[in-house]
């Protein structure tokens, strides 16, 4: 698997998730993200704890530790970000 390819596969869908959660809006191939592997468009799906890409010959699945957050995942952290952005201007309220 090219290590590039999929860093940009992983940089589009952040990209696009941030966007979709600041506008409140997306449809379902926003959590879709492009196969590294065989190069189909969106054709990756977060399915059973894992990302498999859903084309038939294409037998990619990528490993836990390089696979972007599945889209809960995604939208947990962007809670913990709000949190933390809080946190950062008005924490020295609460010492």
């Amino acid at each position: 698997m090219d290590q590039k390819k999929l860093e940009q596969v992983i940089e589009e869908y952040i990209l696009r998730m941030v966007k979709n959660r600041k506008a409140g809006i997306g449809t379902t191939t926003d959590y879709l993200i492009d196969c590294p592997e065989c190069g189909n468009m969106r054709s990756m799906q977060f399915k059973g704890g894992e990302w498999q890409c859903l084309w038939r010959d294409c037998p990619c699945i990528l490993p836990s530790e390089i696979a972007p957050p599945s889209p809960q995942q995604f939208k947990e952290i962007m809670a913990l970000k709000r949190d933390l952005d809080f946190l950062n201007k008005w924490g020295h309220l609460l010492e």
